[in-house]
């Protein structure tokens, strides 16, 4: 996806790792077509590399004939993105919530109400 944006706003989301979100992403991408034609953006949305084929194909399925919509299973240059996006919605794990407090974005979390502990 190009970052220069064509002038619109860019939201980015995801699930850190994907063993859990599913269901964020699947809620940002309808309330991102909901939302499109009173507020213009790009949405760019990432599954993490854990995430299920499965669930991913779900996901494929309900952006498909999207044009603002973006779904990518992973990218190593999460940061970047983050860096230019105008509002983040992610999984509040802790490397995304480091990642917003480096990079100062705005950002929506939704707490991993199923996750496992983490040990840190």
């Amino acid at each position: 996806m190009d970052l220069a944006g064509g002038g619109v706003p860019l939201i980015l989301a995801s699930i850190g790792g994907g063993r859990v979100g599913c269901e964020l992403l699947a809620a940002t991408i309808e309330a991102s077509d909901i939302l499109k034609e009173k507020f213009p953006h790009r949405l760019l949305a990432f599954g993490g590399p854990y995430l299920p084929e499965a669930q991913f194909a779900q996901l494929q399925a309900l952006a498909a004939n999207k044009g603002h919509v973006t779904l990518r299973p992973y990218t190593a240059q999460f940061r970047a993105y983050m860096v230019r996006a105008d509002l983040s919605v992610s999984m509040a794990g802790y490397n995304t919530c480091m990642d917003v407090a480096m990079t100062g974005a705005r950002a929506s979390r939704d707490s991993a109400r199923d996750a496992r502990p983490e040990r840190v």
